[in-house]
């Protein structure tokens, strides 16, 4: 019953601090397309699209489209 009963407290903590999650869209480089996967390792974050692929060095405030053969666009 202790378990029960810390496991129900848990899950609504765990649903109250998400329902007052914020998010801001940030999309300066990316087009309005789905993102399928994002990676982050140290400062960059990488972005999988319906469209092709892009990264970030700050934080996601602007985007590279990293979709070039030999030399970039």
């Amino acid at each position: 019953m202790k378990n029960s009963i810390k496991n129900i407290t848990l899950i609504i903590l765990i649903s109250f601090s998400c329902s007052y999650s914020q998010w801001e869209q940030i999309n300066n480089g990316i087009p309005n397309v789905s993102i399928n996967c994002l990676e982050f390792n140290n400062n960059k974050i990488y972005a999988g699209t319906d469209i092709g692929f892009y990264t970030s060095t700050n934080n996601g405030a602007t985007w590279v489209n990293e979709n070039y053969m030999g030399t970039r666009r």
